[in-house]
């Protein structure tokens, strides 16, 4: 050859655009990539230079060579071994000092660097970490290949990769972990290590143990923690004489969380009570560990193990007589004060004088609230058809400062409700009246509580007549008690009381109630509250319903599969009726690729009709703006889905190569039903037939004409949302492949290979060509993840003999035991590289790459500028 051929050792490819993303990670395989800008995206695509390298073979050589990639090497077979990575940070890297019980990211980089395959591939890889104490496990990453498995019991994460991951992978592991809230004391230092084990191509049962395995550097993080140990002593009611006054003490330890607090523990409360002055002790709530009364004195001690982010409080029941604190204009204060004694977690003891409390006396204010609300048993809406279940709940309480003899609740009842059952909650007594006569019966005790009958034994007299009336006494109401009862009934027309029925719709379907309130000496006046519905229809109704669920995979990753479930589900609603051969439609989201796996199951209510079901539903690609819409329609059929019952189908799909990081949201919607609309009602509120469709611009099918056919569901009734998250993933792959000239497909009109043409065949390919002829390589790198990868460099040392021992992996800097040596016939191609790659070529045999591995004897890497040649101008 001509002498004035300058061998050229390395390339750098270089791809720089800028970008918001900035991740350095280093691929090792045949190639160490580099990018000081350039992104590349989650690979829905993978990235190939064709060819990376054309070369010029040596004459000096024989006449055939042979150039072995991926396993083997011209003369000799080498076996060699994978030089593991692992690279630890935190995100964000800084700061270091990290308040206790704040979630942290550890964030593992591995990598397996080789020069060749599968003799430098990583078997039975796994990552150990340690976590150091007062650290623990907030989530684990999640399982996606090349990760087999992933535990972290006893605060020890063990991530197995799959038997084999190829030289020339990396990715990310990403560990949330925190310092244990209020059990860490300020200033722990926690330095953390990782490790990687892997097996060798000669021992890939490791045995008897893993023949390689590397630390990964330290990451030390402190904890932040600080005291906010708080308490004190308040009025919070009473302060009337002779009436319960109430003391309440707070101790506290942060009001607004547990992040960087110190812990509370092992606290003593004392409160002291003067009752020599005249005081009574009434009781606390919590009850006082110990009560003792010794010297005039009452004594009330808590002990409390620990307080958590936020406060423990304690309330003290005591009263005033006026026999001895006489008239209560003339006591401008009294006091009452208390001791709060613990220990922080790091040992420092905290106390507390809280108060004393000075306060004088009020006007007694005797006073109660009552309020009403009205709503559908079936649907919760203020609507309802006849022979449809009402709920009336009536709500009082006590807003003054006294407590009250007793509340009363008295409530006509309308005679277009039929009473059928009473929670009466906490009241002691009660009575009722019948059949619109003024006389008031008493309720047994047995018909006090929840969910009572009305019938003739919880209300005597009852017999073929109606209940009209009720009341419900509520006796010793502490100031700011809240109590309530709920009326149940069903709609009637004609109603109670004789005549004609009503006409429809009724607007002015009312119920008032009046609230008595009592306290000896005081007349309070009455209070009145009412509630309305609207009785819309008096004929059978289609209700129809559908939910939407994630069965398996909310939480997954790009490449996994999600099982989502569609419930075709009525609610067993009065006067309602079935729905006949509905049609289902769901429009997955762009990001996911609808697969199948469709199973069809109905309850037993629903008619044989809906089996076998619509395994084989519709599919349109591409359906509004990317999406796939899926129809299962039992149109046509004898499918009949009773109130109460169900018919459900399930299905797969899959997360697109690329999905980035979020929230996918889904809904399912009922498009048509073989019922007359006559069993529809024609209200403008579609809460009234079905769901309301959901505000989300994402799903515009719903009203769609083209979907939903003409059918009285105008907009579809459509299910709540089925949310997935796609977590962040990482993952780089590469490949790299060879071409002699005597393996040119002729298909090929140049005489070049395409770029699928290197790869198809296999690890143990030889590449052949002759004696000054030429040789193609080709790289690809793929991004697995969904998240773009930055600052990337690519390495490639081309095969030398010259100087001795010849070129070393890039990898793993071992030597490869070439024995001839290539020559530059024409630049790389970039012309499929992402915008903005850059080569550089060098001629330094054995480059310094400290990053990948670190090889004795290597010289600093130095490049010619973009653009200058490959060779010297005599080639």
């Amino acid at each position: 050859m001509n002498p004035s051929h300058t061998p050229l050792f390395k390339s750098i490819i270089k791809l720089i655009r800028p970008s918001v993303i900035a991740l350095s990670l280093t691929l090792l395989m045949l190639f160490m990539i580099a990018s000081k800008a350039t992104s590349f995206m989650p690979a829905v695509k993978a990235y190939g230079w064709k060819p990376v390298a054309q070369t010029l073979m040596d004459t000096s050589g024989k006449r055939l060579l042979n150039f072995v990639t991926a396993g083997r090497a011209y003369g000799n077979t080498y076996f060699f071994n994978p030089n593991p990575g692992l690279t630890k940070t935190l995100v964000p890297a800084s700061p270091t000092a990290i308040p206790t019980g704040q979630t942290f990211t550890y964030r593992l980089t591995w990598r397996c660097a080789g020069s060749i395959s599968p003799q430098d591939d990583c078997y039975n890889m796994r990552i150990t970490d340690t976590l150091p104490p007062g650290i623990e496990f907030v989530s684990l990453p999640g399982v996606v290949a090349p990760v087999q498995s992933i535990t972290g019991a006893g605060g020890v994460l063990i991530a197995q990769f799959v038997p084999t991951v190829p030289a020339g992978s990396t990715g990310v592991l990403d560990i949330q972990v925190r310092y244990r809230p209020l059990e860490t004391p300020n200033g722990l230092s926690s330095p953390n290590t990782a490790m990687i084990e892997v097996c060798t191509f000669a021992n890939q049962s490791c045995a008897p143990n893993y023949p390689i395995s590397v630390d990964s550097n330290t990451i030390t993080t402190t904890s932040v923690a600080t005291d906010k140990a708080s308490a004190s002593k308040s009025l919070v009611g009473g302060a009337v004489l002779d009436e319960t006054t109430t003391y309440r003490i707070d101790v506290c330890n942060n009001t607004s969380g547990t992040i960087g607090v110190l812990g509370l523990q092992n606290v003593t409360v004392t409160d002291t009570l003067r009752t020599d002055q005249g005081m009574i002790y009434l009781n606390s709530s919590p009850a006082a560990t110990a009560v003792v009364n010794m010297d005039g004195t009452t004594t009330l001690t808590w002990n409390i193990a620990t307080v958590a982010g936020s406060c423990q409080g304690l309330n003290i029941n005591v009263r005033y007589p006026s026999a001895i604190y006489g008239d209560a204009p003339k006591i401008s204060n009294v006091t009452n004060s208390a001791t709060v004694n613990g220990t922080l977690i790091d040992g420092t003891p905290r106390n507390f004088n809280v108060g004393p409390i000075g306060h004088g006396f009020s006007a007694p204010n005797p006073s109660g609230t009552i309020s009403k609300s009205a709503a559908s048993s079936d649907t919760g809406s203020p609507d309802q058809n006849v022979g449809g279940g009402v709920n009336f709940n009536v709500s009082i309480s006590n807003n003054g400062n006294v407590t009250l003899d007793s509340q009363v609740i008295d409530d006509p009842i309308p005679n277009e409700l039929n009473l059928t059952s009473v929670n009466t909650g906490s009241a002691v007594s009660g009575r009722f009246q019948l059949n619109g006569i003024n006389t008031w019966i008493p309720v047994p005790l047995v018909a006090l509580g929840a969910s009572v009958a009305v019938n003739g034994t919880n209300f005597p007299g009852l017999g073929v007549g109606y209940v009209s009336r009720v009341e419900y006494t509520f006796t010793n109401v502490a100031p700011g008690a809240s109590n309530g009862i709920v009326l149940s009934g069903t709609i009637i027309n004609p109603p109670h009381g004789g005549g004609g029925a009503y006409a429809l719709p009724k607007n002015d379907f009312c119920n008032t109630a009046t609230l008595i309130t009592n306290k000896t000496g005081f007349t309070i006046p009455n209070a009145n509250a009412q509630a309305c519905l609207k009785i819309v229809r008096d004929l059978d109704t289609a209700y129809p319903r559908t939910t939407k669920s994630v069965v398996s995979g909310s939480s997954t990753y790009p490449g996994q599969v999600v099982r989502y479930q569609i419930d075709v589900n009525p609610p067993n609603a009065t006067n309602s009726v079935a729905i006949q051969e509905p049609v289902v439609a769901d429009l997955i989201d762009a990001n996911l690729a609808y697969i199948g796996n469709v199973a069809v199951t109905k309850s037993g209510g629903a008619s044989a009709g809906c089996l076998p079901g619509p395994t084989v539903p519709t599919v349109t690609p591409n359906y509004n703006s990317g999406r796939t819409l899926v129809k299962w329609s039992w149109a046509g059929t004898t499918c009949s889905v009773p109130p109460g019952e169900s018919v459900t189908i399930q299905f797969d799909a899959r997360v697109k190569p690329g999905t980035l990081p979020g929230n996918y949201r889904n809904y399912s919607a009922i498009v048509d039903v073989s019922n007359p609309a006559s069993q529809f009602m024609t209200d403008s509120d579609p809460k009234r037939f079905c769901v309301a469709p959901p505000s989300d611009p994402s799903q515009p099918y719903l009203a769609d004409p083209a979907i939903t056919d003409g059918n009285p569901l105008a907009n579809g009734c459509v299910s709540g949302p089925a949310d997935v998250s796609i977590i962040s993933f990482f993952q780089l792959d590469s490949r790299k492949g060879v071409k002699g000239q005597l393996n040119f497909d002729p298909a090929f009109a140049d005489g070049s290979p395409g770029v699928a043409d290197f790869f198809q065949s296999g690890t143990t390919f030889v590449a052949e060509t002759v004696r000054g002829g030429s040789i193609f390589w080709a790289l690809e790198i793929f991004n697995q993840g969904n998240v773009s990868a930055n600052s990337l460099d690519v390495i490639d040392i081309l095969p030398f003999n010259n100087p001795p021992p010849g070129n070393s992996g890039a990898g793993t800097g071992a030597t490869l035991g070439t024995t001839w040596q290539p020559f530059f016939l024409a630049p790389i191609d970039t012309s499929t590289a992402p915008p903005g790659t850059k080569v550089y070529y060098s001629t330094d045999p054995n480059p310094c790459r400290n990053l990948v591995v670190s090889v004795p004897g290597c010289q600093v890497m130095t490049t010619l500028a973009d653009g200058v040649p490959q060779t010297d101008p005599g080639q």
